[in-house]
Formats: C-alpha cells, sequence, structure tokens
C-alpha cells in the first residue's frame, strides 16, 4: 500500500523533480519515514534532484514539509481576497536538501542490502573476487570436514561475542560471511591479542574484510568452526600473500604479438612478484616459464591490461605463503 501511494504521487502530479514535490502527495499514514528512508537508500529516488546520501538525510524534513502543506491544503485556508489558496502557493517555498557528503561505493552497496535484504548489484566481496579464488580453499558456508589441513578462508568478519576466558584474557566467537553463507570462527587469546585492532574494527565493514586461516575444531561435539591463527585485510592480501603472477597462454589462440603485449604490460608494473607464464595448447600440456628478467607488482591494473589482451581470467596468483 505505501508502494502503491507513491506511485500514485508520481503519477497524478508530473513532473515530480524533487523529494518535497513527492511528499506533498503521498499518504503520510502509509509512507512513513522508514519508508522514505529505504526508498532513498535503496536508490529508487535517484531520479529526483540531489545526492542519494542528501535525500536520505533529509527525509524528516521532507516529512514535516508534507505535514504543513497537507494540513494548509486540507483547512483550505483563505486569501486575503476572500479566496481559497491554490495547491501551488500553499506551503510556501520548498526547504532545501541536507548538504551530505556522498557515499562511498561500500556504504551504497551497505545502504541498498539493508533496503532489500539482499545485494541489488553487487556483492562489496565481488571486487576481491582474484584474492579469494587465489590465497582460500574453502568458500564460507560449504562444509568443513579435513581436520589436518590448514583452512583458508574468506569474507567479511562478524564479531558475535567477546568475553574473558579464566585467565581474564579476551577471545571471541566469530563468523566468517561470503557470498553462500556463513562459516564460525573461534579466535582464542593469542590471536586475538594479535589481531585485536582489526577485530574491533566491525564497524568498518571495507576494513573487516579479511583472509582467515586456521584449522578445523569439532570439540565436545559441537558444530565445526575454525579455530583462527592469522587474519589479513583482503586489501592488503595482494601485497601480503602474492609470490609470482603467472599469466595464461593457449598457443592455439593466443599470437606472439599478444605474448610481446603482455611483456610490455609487465615492464610497466616493475615489482617484487616473480612473473611467468602458463603454456598450454588447446587447454592441455600447462608448462611453467618463470621469467629472469621481470618481476612484478601484484597490481589490479596490471591485471586489466592483460585481461584486455588477452581476455577475462587471464590471472593465475601463486601464493607466497
Amino acid at each position: 500500500r505505501a508502494a502503491n501511494s507513491v506511485i500514485k504521487a508520481v503519477e497524478e502530479n508530473s513532473p515530480v523533480k524533487t523529494i518535497f514535490d513527492l511528499v506533498k502527495h503521498i499518504d503520510l499514514r502509509l509512507v512513513n519515514k522508514k519508508v522514505l528512508e529505504s526508498l532513498a537508500s535503496s536508490g529508487a529516488l535517484d531520479s529526483l534532484e540531489g545526492k542519494r546520501s542528501a535525500k536520505f538525510e533529509s527525509v524528516g524534513r521532507a516529512l514535516e514539509f508534507a505535514q504543513i502543506y497537507q494540513s494548509e491544503l486540507s483547512r483550505g485556508q483563505t486569501s486575503l481576497f476572500g479566496g481559497k489558496q491554490s495547491a501551488a502557493s500553499i506551503g510556501g517555498d520548498q526547504p532545501n536538501l541536507i548538504i551530505a557528503e556522498e557515499w562511498s561505493d561500500s556504504e551504497r552497496i551497505k545502504n541498498e542490502f539493508s533496503a532489500f535484504g539482499f545485494y541489488l548489484n553487487e556483492h562489496p566481496l565481488e571486487k576481491y573476487a582474484i584474492e579469494l579464488n587465489s590465497f582460500t580453499n574453502h568458500v564460507p558456508g560449504k562444509p568443513l570436514n579435513d581436520t589436518n589441513k590448514v583452512i583458508r578462508t574468506g569474507g567479511t568478519l562478524i564479531v558475535d561475542k567477546v568475553y574473558f576466558d579464566r585467565n581474564n584474557k579476551q577471545m571471541a566467537f566469530c563468523q566468517i560471511e561470503g557470498m553462500e553463507g556463513t562459516t564460525e570462527l573461534l579466535v582464542f587469546t593469542e590471536v586475538y591479542e594479535r589481531y585485536k585492532d582489526l577485530i574491533s574494527r566491525e564497524d568498518n565493514k571495507e576494513e573487516n574484510m579479511v583472509r582467515v586461516s586456521g584449522k578445523l575444531s569439532t570439540r565436545d561435539n559441537s558444530d565445526a568452526k575454525i579455530v583462527a591463527n592469522e587474519f589479513i585485510p583482503l586489501q592488503d592480501a595482494l601485497e601480503a600473500l602474492t609470490g609470482s603472477v603467472m599469466v595464461k597462454i593457449d598457443l592455439s589462440t593466443h599470437s606472439p604479438e599478444d605474448i610481446e603485449r603482455v611483456s610490455e604490460a609487465a615492464e610497466k608494473f616493475k615489482g617484487n612478484c616473480r612473473f611467468g607464464f602458463l603454456v598450454s595448447s588447446k587447454g592441455e600440456k600447462v608448462n611453467e616459464i618463470i621469467s629472469s628478467k621481470i618481476s612484478v607488482k601484484p597490481d589490479k591494473l596490471f591485471f586489466e591490461a592483460i585481461d584486455e589482451i588477452l581476455g577475462p581470467d587471464s590471472i593465475v596468483l601463486k601464493s607466497a605463503k
């Protein structure tokens, strides 16, 4: 019903140019502050004047204006000449939007999720796809069943509970949230002390996207959890974890000129990581060739340049640790 009220207001009172134009004609019994904030944060009001953040911050001001406007309109105030005022003149000049800094991409995505309950256009972890594909061996939400190997997973760190153990030292129960679900983490005192600054950043989701390493624990017949022993922010993972940058070359589709262009691109991104080629023909007989002359920086601009030459998913990163 709230949505129908908004649609009706737009259809019957065009043109609607501002949030103040809109609220003059909505049913305030149906469209409250929460509804308008959801519309603003989701991008549903992007066609109206102003930044998305400014419209969100101005919802309260807009509703106050709408209440005054609709109250005056319903009373049918008379003018100095005894006639009724027009709807256009009632309420006077519209207020201005509250000045607000535009949301960052991560804030915009988070607010869209809050409005819809799902990610509308992109998941915030998508921009870390190469880090997650290269430096993890477990997807959050998938079963944990190998008690011997080191488990490396990645996503958004969610702190469920921090408490003091019997020695009055802090430890934490956490979750790592990915695009397919969550996996539980135990962070014991020694590891908590080492990474407490990162763990306490829960209010900053960008900085709290991490690669976590640890081993499986099924103690006390509880649900499987990862006992964490290392956290690395995903925004630092390329520099911290990359040992080699390898480029996939298929001799059946890529030309010598393509290989030359790749080498020229690599020269522009010099760094400390080994650089080489994974050479195959029609997907068979992969040979690894490491350059003795070129070392590169693991930079996403470099990866984009290679994908532009060879096509998507042409980069393979090998871990240094």
